[in-house]
C-alpha cells in the first residue's frame, strides 16, 4: 500500500469513527455516505438496493458497501414514529421521454431516495394514467408534480388541498409549494463570462419554449435574447431553435440545429446549448465542420451530467442540484402533511462550472 493510499485509508477510518460515535443520537444518511466517498446519492442508493442496471466499477461498489457497513447504515425511522402513508409523484412526461432525459431521471431519483430515507411509500403516475383515478392516487396524502404546465393540473389537484409540491415547474396557484432554480439568472451569468473572455457572436442552440409546453417561453432562451439585446449583440441568425417534440433526443437535436446554423453562413464564436445532451450534438457538428473547441468556438451547456467532464475538451456547464430539488420537494410535502399552512417557494442555487470548452476571464 502506497503512503498516500495508506493516509487516505487512515483519514477515512477517522471519519467513520467520528460518525459512528454519533450513531446513538442520529442516523447516518445516504447523502452523508455519498459525500464521504465522492459520488451521488443516487449511486449510493442504487448500489445498496442492488440495482442490476447501474454501471459502477467493482472497486467503487466495494467502497460504497464497506462504508455503509462501517457506518452501520440502515434505513432511518421517522422522528415522529408515525406513518405518513403514501404520496404520489405525478409526472407529466411519458416514461420513455423521462428515461431519455438525465435531468428528469435525477429529479425522480432524488424524490425516491428521500422517500426511502423517511420510509414513505411513493407511487409514480404519468399523465396518461391519472385520468383513470388510480386507486393509489386516491389514497395518497399528497402529491409532487413534475413537468406540468400551470393550467394542466388544477382540477386533478383539488382533492389534495394544500398538500401539493411542484418540483422545478410553475404551480398554477400561489397556495401550492414549489422548488425551482433560476435558469434565467444562471444563463446571464455564463453569458457575462463568455463576453469577458472575448466572445461577441454568441449563438443559442435548443428550444425557445418550455419542453412540455407550446405556450410558455423557456427561461434559458429568454435570458439569452434579453442579454444579447441589452448588450447590443442580438442577431437572429445566431439562434438555432426547434420546438418539435422529438422524444427528448437532445444530442440529435443539437447536431442537426448546429449543422443548420453553420450551413446558413453564421459564424458564432460561442454557443450556449439548451443542456449538456444538446451540447454533445454541438460538439459533433463543430467537429464535422473542422471547427475547434474552444479555439474557434466556445461551448456551454446546462445540468452538469456525468459525461460532461469527460468530453474532449471537458464541457463548461451550469450545475443544477437536481437530486436536491427532489429531496427538498419531499421535505416540503411532509411539512404540508404535518400541518404547515403557509406556502413556500424554495429557489435552489446553480453553479457555473468553467472547464476547457469555454473560459471565464
Amino acid at each position: 500500500m502506497t503512503p498516500s493510499r495508506q493516509l487516505l485509508r487512515v483519514g477515512f477510518k477517522a471519519s467513520v469513527v467520528k460518525i459512528t460515535k454519533c450513531r446513538e443520537v442520529r442516523v447516518v444518511t445516504i447523502k452523508e455516505i455519498a459525500e464521504m466517498i465522492g459520488v451521488s446519492s443516487a449511486t449510493v442508493s442504487r448500489v445498496l438496493n442492488e440495482d442490476p442496471t447501474i454501471s459502477v466499477g467493482n472497486e467503487k461498489r466495494k467502497l460504497i458497501l464497506e462504508t455503509a457497513e462501517s457506518l452501520n447504515y440502515k434505513t432511518p425511522r421517522r422522528r415522529t414514529g408515525k406513518k405518513l402513508g403514501t404520496i404520489g409523484i405525478l409526472h407529466y412526461l411519458d416514461p420513455s421521454d423521462e428515461l431519455r432525459d438525465p435531468y428528469y431521471v435525477g429529479l425522480r431519483l432524488g424524490i425516491e431516495n428521500r422517500c426511502n430515507e423517511l420510509q414513505i411509500d411513493a407511487v409514480t403516475l404519468h399523465k396518461n394514467m391519472h385520468d383513470n383515478r388510480n386507486k393509489a392516487l386516491k389514497t395518497a396524502k399528497g402529491v409532487i408534480v413534475i413537468a406540468a404546465e400551470p393550467t394542466d393540473s388544477k382540477t386533478l389537484l383539488n382533492s389534495f388541498g394544500h398538500n401539493v409540491v411542484f418540483a422545478d415547474c410553475v404551480p398554477p396557484s400561489k397556495k401550492f409549494d414549489s422548488v425551482q432554480v433560476d435558469l434565467y439568472g444562471a444563463t446571464k451569468e455564463v453569458l457575462d463570462g463568455l463576453k469577458n473572455s472575448g466572445s461577441a457572436r454568441i449563438a443559442f442552440v435548443g428550444q425557445s419554449k418550455e419542453i412540455y409546453s407550446d405556450k410558455r417561453e423557456e427561461s434559458r432562451f429568454a435570458a439569452y435574447r434579453d442579454w444579447m439585446v441589452e448588450n447590443s449583440l442580438y442577431d437572429e441568425s445566431l439562434t438555432a431553435i426547434s420546438n418539435h417534440d422529438d422524444g427528448r433526443q437532445w444530442e440529435k437535436m443539437g447536431f442537426s440545429l448546429t449543422v443548420q446554423l453553420l450551413e446558413s453562413g453564421a459564424h458564432p464564436d460561442a454557443i450556449v446549448a439548451f443542456n449538456d445532451s444538446v451540447a454533445l450534438g454541438v460538439y459533433r457538428a463543430l467537429d464535422g465542420f473542422g471547427l475547434s473547441v474552444p479555439d474557434e468556438v466556445s461551448v456551454v451547456g446546462f445540468n452538469d451530467v456525468t459525461v460532461a467532464q469527460f468530453l474532449t475538451p471537458p464541457l463548461t456547464t451550469v450545475k443544477i442540484p437536481v437530486e436536491t430539488i427532489g429531496e427538498t420537494a419531499v421535505d416540503l410535502l411532509v411539512e404540508r402533511i404535518q400541518g404547515r399552512s403557509v406556502a413556500k417557494r424554495v429557489q435552489m442555487e446553480t453553479q457555473a462550472i468553467w472547464r476547457k470548452s469555454a473560459t471565464d476571464r
